[in-house]
């Protein structure tokens, strides 16, 4: 994982921890892992160009759903 991924996923991480505690909102929670979810995606659409794979995208609500 990049430097930049990791950076992400601790700030996605941080958000989610803070929504689920109730100390921000669903749209402050959203733009902090927006990013995370859109850099997940290009890696992820590279890869699965890269291997012939079908690409599921990963969005807002399935990283809420999901654990750490």
């Amino acid at each position: 994982m990049t430097e930049q991924m990791e950076t992400l996923r601790a700030v996605a991480i941080n958000a989610k921890t803070l929504y689920l505690r109730g100390m921000i909102s669903r749209e402050e929670a959203k733009r902090r892992i927006q990013p995370y979810c859109d850099e997940y995606n290009r890696i992820g659409r590279e890869k699965a160009k890269k291997y012939n794979q079908r690409f599921k995208p990963f969005s807002f609500v399935a990283y809420m759903r999901s654990s750490y």
